[in-house]
């Protein structure tokens, strides 16, 4: 397996479509992916495949669709094929007054999203929440191994994820193995082994 640099984002083959997914093979092709999905409410219909198990080397990661907007939540199918993504390392922050940001190797899969057979190991560290903010401010802040907030399908998916809490506020625990934050959708044959 190809260990990614952090840095480094390639193009994948396919046409990000449903008929010709992008085919992604290395850290590099889903950090390309993850970038275009995140560049424009247009992209977030983009669909994927694993062709190979991902390692991400602990390198920080910016969630897929991690704007926790709904017209930019993840619309497309993403299939790991059954392959893994190691080496996750997702922290989510303070986004400013009126920012939202969601954590996991998804950020938010929306309604029409489908994320399945794939499987997650690294660390997700959720360091948004204050004894100030309404509960609803801190659904904001959501993570998970999956995702950090999902109103999708996602199915026969594996989380073994350390999810880390940095605050000590009650109200900002928006914290799951698959998923921080479920609103409505689907989570089926999954397994978490996230502690």
């Amino acid at each position: 397996i190809d260990a990614w640099d952090g840095l480094t984002e390639i193009q994948p083959e396919g046409a990000g479509t449903r008929e010709d997914p992008y085919q992604i093979k290395n850290g590099a092709e889903l950090a390309w992916f993850a970038k275009e999905v995140n560049s424009s409410p247009a992209n977030n219909k983009l669909c994927a495949v694993l062709a190979n198990d991902i390692d991400l080397n602990d390198k920080p990661w910016t969630p897929i669709a991690q704007q926790a907007a709904d017209n930019i939540a993840y619309a497309g199918v993403f299939d790991g094929q059954n392959y893994g993504v190691h080496g996750l390392d997702v922290t989510v922050e303070f986004a400013g007054s009126s920012g939202r940001r969601h954590g996991g190797l998804f950020g938010n899969i929306g309604a029409s999203g489908v994320v399945k057979s794939v499987k997650v190991a690294g660390v997700v560290r959720q360091m948004r929440g204050s004894s100030s903010l309404a509960d609803y401010q801190n659904q904001n802040y959501a993570v998970g191994g999956i995702a950090g907030r999902s109103s999708g399908i996602i199915y026969n998916c594996e989380s073994s994820v350390v999810l880390t809490n940095g605050r000590t506020y009650s109200n900002c625990n928006y914290i799951g193995g698959i998923v921080g934050y479920q609103l409505g959708g689907v989570i089926e044959g999954c397994s978490s082994y996230a502690i």
